[in-house]
C-alpha cells in the first residue's frame, strides 16, 4: 500500500515527514532534481531594483533565489505567489508583502488577482522560475502593457531513482506535482515496470498534470489540493 512521492529531490522531505506522522508508508522516488543556475541568480538584484512586482512560480524558485538577495533590500516590491505553498515559502524567507490566489495554483488563477489593477500599466514584472517554464502569464501581462522579465534561476535535470526499491515497495499510489515529473517517470521506467506504473492510483493538484498522466497510460488519477487532502482520501478509502 506504499505511496510514491514523485517530486524533485529538494521537495520530498516535507511530504515524507507528513506521511511518517500520519502513518502512510511512502517511498521517495524523484525522476528530477533541481540545479541552481548561478549566473542567473547573480542577476537577480539588478532585475529587482527597478521592478514593481515579482511573480514566484514555486517554492523551489524561492529556495533558489534567497542565496542571492536580501528581501529587506526591496521594500517596494509586491510579491505574487502562484499558490499557498509558494506563499508559505516566501513567509519563511521573511517576505510579508504577498498576494496569492484564494483558490487555484496556476498562472490562470494569478491573472485574476486584483493586484494587476493597482500597478502602473507599464510596470516591470520579474517572473522568477526555472528554465523553459510556461510563457502564458508573461504573454497576457505584455498584452496589458506590462514589461515582463524572466529570471530563470534553476533547471530541472534527470535524476535516476532506484527501480529495485520500486519493485520491493509494491506501490499502489503516487503523489506527483508536475507534468515534467510525470513524463520523466514514464520515460525512465524500465519496460518491465511500465504496466505497473499505469495501474497506480495517481494524486495530483492540477488538471494539466492529470491529462499528461492519462496520455502516458495511467488509468486512475484523482485531483487533490495537497498531501493533507491526499492523506484524508486514503484514510477514507483504505
Amino acid at each position: 500500500m506504499t505511496l510514491l512521492i514523485v517530486r524533485p529531490t529538494n521537495r520530498q522531505e516535507t511530504d515524507l515527514d507528513y506521511c511518517r506522522r500520519t502513518g502512510i508508508p511512502a517511498l521517495p522516488f524523484a525522476p528530477l532534481q533541481i540545479e541552481p543556475i548561478d549566473e542567473q541568480g547573480q542577476q537577480l538584484p539588478r532585475h529587482l531594483s527597478d521592478a514593481a512586482a515579482v511573480f514566484w512560480v514555486s517554492p523551489t524558485a524561492v529556495e533558489c533565489a534567497m542565496p542571492y538577495i536580501c528581501p529587506h533590500d526591496y521594500p517596494h516590491l509586491i510579491h505574487i505567489a502562484v499558490g499557498k505553498g509558494t506563499a508559505a515559502a516566501l513567509l519563511q524567507a521573511g517576505i510579508t508583502r504577498i498576494t496569492s490566489p484564494d483558490s487555484g495554483n496556476d498562472s490562470e488563477a494569478v491573472l485574476q488577482l486584483p493586484v494587476w489593477e493597482s500597478l502602473p500599466q507599464t510596470a516591470k514584472i520579474v517572473i522568477i522560475r526555472g528554465e523553459n517554464g510556461r510563457n502564458w502569464l508573461a504573454e497576457q501581462l505584455n498584452r496589458r502593457g506590462f514589461q515582463t522579465v524572466f529570471a530563470e534561476i534553476y533547471r530541472r535535470v534527470p535524476h535516476h531513482p532506484d527501480w529495485t526499491l520500486f519493485q520491493a515497495a509494491h506501490p499502489k499510489y503516487a503523489w506527483i506535482t508536475s507534468t515534467e515529473l510525470a513524463e520523466q517517470l514514464f520515460k525512465q521506467s524500465p519496460p518491465a515496470f511500465t504496466q505497473t506504473l499505469q495501474s497506480l492510483l495517481y494524486f495530483t493538484h492540477h488538471p494539466r498534470i492529470r491529462e499528461t498522466l492519462y496520455r502516458l497510460g495511467a488509468k486512475q488519477v484523482e485531483l487533490c489540493s495537497g498531501i493533507e487532502s491526499l492523506a484524508a482520501f486514503l484514510k477514507a478509502h483504505p
